[in-house]
Order: structure tokens, then sequence, then C-alpha cells
């Protein structure tokens, strides 16, 4: 038995979103039909609309399922579809872009803890792919869907045998299908497991569940928006009873109107446990502009840990479980439910508003550029398709910008209706101008070498006077020098660092001793000069042989600028200098 005293492995629904009628309850007065069953009774799973058909993975039957089926609304029939390698349970999932992706969940043995499970579906290959692995392993997160990622709200991560209770993150993390990236958005201001979650706007919000620090009844509405990156914690109404909702995917909401099917109930508000909860048939709209809720039409039975979609102006409930028997297992069903809703088409697009059979569904009557058709792969800020979500399946364009050594890439995204150039060309190193010989464009002009007129005049540092060291000094002694530094060329030389050896002879080669003391001199326009305002200090080496020596001072020793000339850039002093032990 997988199912255990621990409130998240109770509670797995789903809150579904249908289209609204001004000034009426856009549920019929008709009862609900029963269609055709799933293939396998199951719970506790995850699916979506793809196509405008029903796909289905996962969850629990006798023992955890790894199948997937496909309900195709035109023939009311079920088939099998590729099953994935992992049979889980507990699962949450959203599609994007006709591809249905799956995060959770619940699997293995004892333990029996959650698994870092991230899948995508593809209906047209019928195969699944791993994706990246969510970094914070949870089962049962509520999911939704913004611009274009999945946004997965808290979840399950562990279970205390001691207490019988479920131990819950208040992560919340988006997943990009684009990138196959994640990204951590923001924590739940309190830890709650087995709340709904549905997106208004660029506003998510969380309703019901149970919050962690007791098991007690959470019957506030809280809210996040995206945009802000705030979190509305009051003020937003209030559950009549405590109610708990999915595991799976995060509720649609349409005409700012959020419809919560079905889920547990319970007649205490405190330490509340499994056998405290029952199933309910209750459907409570809460509307997002007045804060309040209302009732919608009852289920034909009780039922929770069940998916319930939205398709072709039809809302379907399917599967779940209706109860637990004796012996306190749940008692699956593979049972489906239909309520057809009331139409009106305004707009003459073919999308319907209200109760019928008219057609798919129109969040505008009035336009017949948005309904539940539509690609609403523009940016515009406007939610074209009628899923709740503004330009959803607008796809990132890749871009570049700059030139030669600045050249980047980004991203033409899609912000608040608003596309946004993410790339950002880079800035040319210092002295780049100077560079000429290595047929790049190294200073971003667009132009290389001998075609750059900054590599027409090229500087030609040299070390103009070098003063004469001391008669003598021990090894790891210290002595002061002064020199000067002069650009003979034709060209602006960038700034540049004179450093010191000791040679044997007046020619620098690689035998010489460098010291430790340098002098940094700054950019020289034609025949400027630059005499070191300051001594500069350096150090021989204590490891340094011991001899006589001449004192060499480099101009541009690390070769930094592009010269006319780079044979001429070091001058040995007159004295020598002995280095003694």
């Amino acid at each position: 038995m997988i199912q255990r005293i621990v409130v998240s492995a109770i509670v797995v629904f789903f809150v579904v979103i249908f289209l609204g009628v001004a000034n009426a309850d856009p549920l019929n007065d008709e009862a609900w039909q029963a269609v055709t069953p799933l293939n396998v009774a199951r719970y506790q799973f995850t699916g979506g609309i793809m196509n405008g058909q029903i796909y289905v993975f996962g969850g629990r039957g006798t023992r955890n399922l790894k199948s997937t089926e496909m309900y195709n609304p035109l023939t009311n029939k079920w088939s099998s579809k590729a099953s994935n390698q992992n049979a889980v349970e507990e699962l949450t999932g959203a599609t994007v872009n006709d591809k249905l992706y799956v995060f959770g969940a619940k699997g293995g043995g004892d333990p029996y803890v959650a698994v870092n499970f991230v899948e995508e579906y593809d209906p047209v290959t019928n195969t699944w792919t791993s994706k990246a692995s969510k970094p914070t392993p949870v089962s049962g997160a509520p999911a939704a869907l913004y611009n274009g990622e999945i946004y997965l709200f808290g979840g399950m991560y562990d279970y205390d045998s001691d207490s019988g209770s479920a131990i819950y993150s208040d992560v919340v993390e988006a997943y990009n299908p684009v990138t196959d990236t994640w990204r951590f958005i923001t924590s739940i201001p309190a830890k709650i497991g087995n709340m709904a979650v549905a997106v208004s706007g660029s506003t998510a919000y969380l309703i019901g569940g149970i919050y962690a620090d007791g098991n007690n009844a959470a019957t506030d509405v809280i809210a996040y928006n995206f945009e802000t990156s705030e979190w509305i914690i009051s003020g937003l109404g209030l559950l009549s009873k405590p109610r708990g909702f999915v595991y799976s995917r995060a509720a649609p909401a349409v005409n700012g109107k959020i419809y919560l099917i079905g889920g547990w109930t319970s007649d205490k508000w405190t330490g509340i446990k499994e056998s405290d909860t029952m199933p309910t048939d209750d459907v409570q709209i809460y509307n997002t502009a007045t804060r309040t809720f209302a009732q919608g039409i009852p289920l034909p039975q009780a039922t929770d840990k069940h998916l319930a979609v939205f398709l072709n102006n039809s809302l379907y409930v399917i599967g779940g479980s209706t109860g637990r028997n004796a012996s306190g297992s749940d008692i699956r069903t593979n049972a489906v439910w239909r309520l057809q809703l009331l139409c009106t088409d305004n707009d003459g697009d073919g999308y319907a508003v209200g109760v019928g059979d008219c057609g798919p569904a129109d969040c505008d009557d009035n336009n017949p550029l948005i309904n539940s058709g539509a690609e609403d792969s523009n940016c515009n800020g406007i939610d074209e398709n009628c899923d709740g979500t503004a330009d959803n399946n607008y796809v990132p364009a890749a871009t570049s910008c700059g030139v030669g050594a600045c050249a980047a890439t980004g991203q033409l995204i899609c912000q608040s209706g608003v596309e946004t150039d993410t790339c950002i060309a880079g800035t040319p190193a210092e002295n780049s101008e100077l560079i000429c010989d290595d047929s790049q464009d190294n200073d971003c002009d667009g132009l290389t070498d001998a075609g750059d007129p900054d590599c027409l005049a090229l500087p030609d540092l040299t070390v103009g006077s070098i003063s004469d060291p001391p008669a003598q000094k021990r090894c790891g002694g210290k002595f002061h020098i002064k020199d000067s530094v002069s650009n003979q060329g034709e060209g602006r030389a960038g700034k540049s660092v004179t450093k010191y050896y000791l040679s044997s002879d007046t020619v620098r080669d690689d035998n010489d001793i460098l010291l430790k003391g340098r002098r940094v001199v700054s950019e020289l326009d034609i025949n400027a000069v630059s005499d070191g305002t300051r001594p500069v200090k350096l150090f021989i080496p204590v490891k340094a042989s011991p001899g006589d020596y001449y004192l060499i001072a480099c101009a541009d020793d690390r070769n930094s600028i592009n010269e006319s000339d780079d044979t001429n850039n070091c001058m040995a002093s007159q004295t020598m200098i002995k280095v003694k032990r």
C-alpha cells in the first residue's frame, strides 16, 4: 500500500476553468453524462490537452502505472500510447506547444519518496524524452503556465514516519521547455500542500489545501504576481469549509473565474488526517474580480485525485478515487464524465461562449481574432487563445548583436506584451584599436588590420633614460630608480607597463633576472614623454645569483601595444650593480 496518513498522499484532483457568460453561471442545468471510460482505472495521475485530444499518464492503479492513454472526443474512444519506462504517481504536468511535460513524482520501494521525474511526451512521434532535473525534487507540486514557462509551486519532498506527516517544500521553481532549464522564482509565504493553483492575467492564485504546520485547513486565497514578484496574503476571500485539491497540473483560468471541481473535504479544521477526509462532489467558482465564491453544479459522484479538463466546449472529469474501502485503500474509478456548456457566437469566428454545442470556446465574443483556436504567438499582451495567459505560445527567436570581438548572441523574448532583445554587445578591450596584426576586428568597428584607419599609424615606445643603480646590493635588497618612456611612433599609444631586469650584458634576453617592481605608463600621444614623477622601488630576488649586472628597463614589457617597432623598447644603465649574498 502506498497510501499512508499523509495529507499529500491523499489529495489529487484537478481544478478546472470554464468560460463564463455575463450575469450567469456558465454551467448548464443538464446532468453530467458518462462517456467511454478509461482503459485503466487510475488516480493521482496527470494529463492535458494536445491537438484537440485528451492525454493521461501514470498514476496509481493496482500498482504504480507507466501507461499513456489518449481520448478522441470525435470518436468517443480511448487508445493506448507509448508508455514511459517509469511507473510513477502523485504527478504534476502541463502542456506547452502541444507537448506534455510531466513532473514529480512518487515511486520506488521503501522508503517511498519523491522521485526527480521530468519527462516530455511528444504526441507526434509518440515518444518520451527525459529532460533537465528539477533542482528541488518533490511530488505533487501544482503546475502553472505563464509566459512560456511552467511554474511548480511547493510540493512534498519527504515523509516523517514518526509523526505520520508529509514534509512540504515552499519553493517555487520555473521550467523553460525551450532551453530545458530551471530557475528559482520565490518561496511561498507558508508551507502548504494540496492547494489549487490557477493563473489569471499575470497572477497565480493559490486556493485551499493544508498548512504543513499542524495539518490545519488552509481556506485562504493567496496570490503571486509574476510581473512584480510580490505575494498577496490577505483580502482575497475564504473557502467556506476545508477543501483539498490537486497534485497535478495548474488550474486554467478564463475571464477571471477559477473553477474548483471535486477533491476532498473534511468536518475537521485542524489536525486533519487521511481518515478525516472524504471525496466531495462540490463545485466552487472563484471570481478573481469580486474575490467571492459561487456554487456550481455538483459532480455525479464524489471524486478526488482525478483529472479535469476543458475541451470543445465541454468539461471532462476523468478517473480518480471515489472513496476508501474497509482496508483504507482508495476505490479507483475509470469513469469519465462530460458536461456540455451553453454557447453563443456573436463575432462569427466559430468559437462560442456559454452553454450548448456550438463549437470550441471563445473568451472574447466581440473579437474574431481572439478564441481558443488562436495561436497566441504574438507578443502583444493579449490572451488570444483564451487560456488565461497572454502570449503563452510566443516562441523566442535567436538574435545577434555587435561585431568583431564584441559580437554576442541573445534571444528576442516577450515581456509583458513587449518584445525585448536580450542580446548585449560586448565592450572592446583596452588598447584593442592598436592590435593590427591578427586579422581580427579587435576594436569592434567592423574593420580589421590594414583596413582599419586606427591601424594605419602605430606608436613606438622606447625608454629614453634610466638612472644608474647603486654600486652594490645584497640578494633580497631593494633600491630606487627613475626612467622615462617616450612615444616616437606615428600613432597614439595606450596604457603600458615598464618592467626592470638585471642583465650580465646590455641586451635583454631570457637569461636576465626579473626584478619585483614596475611602472604603469599612461596613454601617450605622438612624441609625448612619460617621466616617472616618483622613483620606482625595485626588489632583487633572494635567490638571485651573485655577480655584476646592468639594470635594463623595458617599455611595454607585456607587449600589449601593437607598435611599429618592438625591438627598441629596452635601455640598459651606464653602470653596473654588484649583487652579493
